[in-house]
């Protein structure tokens, strides 16, 4: 999940995915803040149980950028 100084509809992302059906130990979730200002980080360092999230942090490089450094 590539996002950029968008927290409110990440916290909406983030617990729609806890709601899936499927159990959270299936699926891992990555998100990575493309250089964003607006608490992203602190929020991504919060535990997320039973959420399997991995936070990807890096300077603002743009959209596909985020999105390269996710597949990695």
């Amino acid at each position: 999940v590539p996002t950029y100084n968008r927290l409110a509809r990440l916290r909406r992302v983030i617990a729609a995915l806890e709601r899936q059906t499927v159990s959270c130990q299936d699926f891992e979730v990555i998100v990575v803040s493309d250089g964003s200002t607006d608490g992203t980080a602190d929020y991504l360092a919060l535990p997320f149980v039973p959420l399997r999230l991995t936070p990807v942090l890096q300077a603002n490089q743009g959209v596909a950028a985020a999105r390269n450094a996710g597949v990695r």
